[in-house]
């Protein structure tokens, strides 16, 4: 007998004697097989589809909890402005139409004896505006003095504490150092309920 045939003998008598527990070891590789197949790989892939959803719910999460920040900024700066509106209404505006005629008046008459104007026609009206809850007080007034002067009276006008704006501004020349200026000024005050 040649070596070739006396190994495959002995290989046949090997796994003739060992058939059982080669059986048993490829029913074991073949549950293992079909366990990995039924259970193990779509178990795995739920786990990777699980991770993938946990990136994404972090993600929101994430965009939410930023959102939530910047709704707050918001609010408190909504809340801020409410805050400096309500000052501005009842610190800063006079609080109904005497107060500021008053403060017009006085005010303005106060100033053109400071800057050494003369003050002549004063005119008031109410200017109330539908839907809003200010009402306004436009005045006329006419004053009468040097260039420099009128120049200080519109400085000391605009950095006053007081809320009058400047809403029209005409110039003559009267005589060779006096000049006459008309200016349309109003101020504002809550409208009465």
């Amino acid at each position: 007998m040649s070596s070739t045939a006396i190994k495959k003998t002995i290989l046949k008598r090997a796994l003739f004697k060992n058939r059982k527990v080669l059986g048993l070891l490829g029913g074991l590789f073949l549950v293992n097989f079909i366990a990995y197949g039924c259970a193990i790989y779509p178990l795995s892939q739920r786990v990777k589809n699980f991770e993938k959803e946990d990136g994404n719910s972090e993600l929101t999460l994430q965009a939410a909890r930023q959102e939530h920040e910047a709704v707050f900024a918001i609010l408190a700066g909504k809340e801020q402005v409410a805050r400096e509106l309500n000052k501005f209404y009842f610190e800063v505006l006079p609080i109904d139409f005497n107060a500021a005629r008053q403060l017009a008046y006085l005010r303005l008459d106060e100033l053109s004896r400071k800057t050494n104007l003369r003050s002549e026609r004063r005119m008031y009206a109410p200017v109330e505006k539908q839907g809003s809850v200010l009402t306004g007080l436009s005045s006329e007034v006419l004053l009468r003095g040097s260039y420099q002067n009128i120049r200080n009276f519109l400085y000391e006008l605009e950095v006053s504490e007081e809320f009058i704006l400047i809403d029209g501004l005409s110039l003559n020349v009267e005589e060779e150092n006096a000049l006459a200026v008309r200016l349309q000024l109003s101020t504002f005050f809550l409208t009465p309920d």
